[in-house]
């Protein structure tokens, strides 16, 4: 599978704010044990009675009861913002996939539009180019992620015209093609209260962000020039160096192109391929 150079940040950045959803369920989980814990009588009291030692405990200031109201309304909060920063990853993404295949193609005419929608914005730079575009289940499950998105941060409490729009006219296909194999289960893509984020679905809105975003990079990846690439390449590891070359240094740099273009990009370069740049290219006169 072909990967583009900057896949591995964006993909780490989602995996981490995964892991911190999954520690704060962990957390959730043990205060919810040692709630069940306490006697009827004792969730009569308040927090500032019962949790004496923390130091926050005045700031809520509720009884125990009442404290599962207060965590199920921080969840969703806490489930919206996990998705909402994962989905800013996945945006920045499509940003630097539309540049990286800018500058690498050569293709100067284009301008990133901030009026438009990031998908919106790479797939008319494809079009336009008549170069192949992802699949269509792919970039609407992005737009889709947008307007969930665009819906929590903004505090719209139920769909605007093109949200619901898109509701009828293209949620039911991403529910069939995402069902199908099994990929999703909690999650209905036609559901109009789209500020309400549950736990299931939560993990499923951030667990296709991270598919869409790598069969967005793998499109991307196999469109870029290769001789752009493997001077990107070079420049990153010798570009600051200036070296004498004989035959074995050249080899050495030939051999290490080689080893990253496979198992950081998942592509094979020639000898022939790097030779005119790792000649050329942090090489003392």
């Amino acid at each position: 599978m072909a990967k583009t150079h900057f896949l591995k940040n964006h993909i780490d950045k989602v995996d981490a704010l995964n892991d911190q959803l999954w520690y704060y369920l962990f957390a959730t989980e043990e205060l919810n044990k040692q709630l069940s814990a306490f006697s009827d009588k004792a969730k009569e009291n308040f927090t500032t009675d019962l949790f004496k030692t923390n130091p926050h405990s005045r700031r809520i200031h509720v009884t125990v009861a009442s404290l599962p109201r207060h965590q199920k309304e921080n969840k969703n909060l806490t489930f919206g913002a996990y998705f909402a920063t994962c989905y800013e990853i996945a945006a920045k993404h499509i940003r630097t996939s539309f540049d990286t295949l800018k500058a690498f193609n050569s293709l100067t005419a284009y301008k990133w539009n901030r009026a438009k929608e990031p998908e919106k914005n790479l797939l008319k730079l494809l079009t336009d180019e008549g170069l192949p575009t992802p699949n269509v289940n792919i970039t609407d499950t992005i737009t889709y992620l947008r307007y969930r998105r665009n819906h929590y941060t903004h505090i719209i409490e139920t769909p605007n015209p093109s949200l619901a729009g898109f509701l009828t006219a293209t949620c039911p296909r991403l529910n069939t093609h995402w069902r199908t194999p099994g990929t999703t289960i909690h999650l209905d893509f036609t559901k109009t209260l789209v500020r309400d984020f549950t736990q299931e679905e939560t993990i499923e809105l951030i667990k296709l962000l991270r598919i869409c975003l790598i069969e967005i990079d793998e499109h991307i990846a196999g469109l870029l020039n290769v001789n752009s690439v493997i001077e990107h390449l070079v420049k990153r590891e010798y570009g600051t160096k200036t070296a004498r070359l004989n035959a074995y240094t050249l080899q050495q740099r030939i051999t290490k192109i080689i080893y990253i273009g496979r198992t950081e990009l998942g592509r094979t370069f020639t000898d022939t391929q790097i030779q005119p740049y790792a000649t050329t290219i942090g090489v003392r006169p």
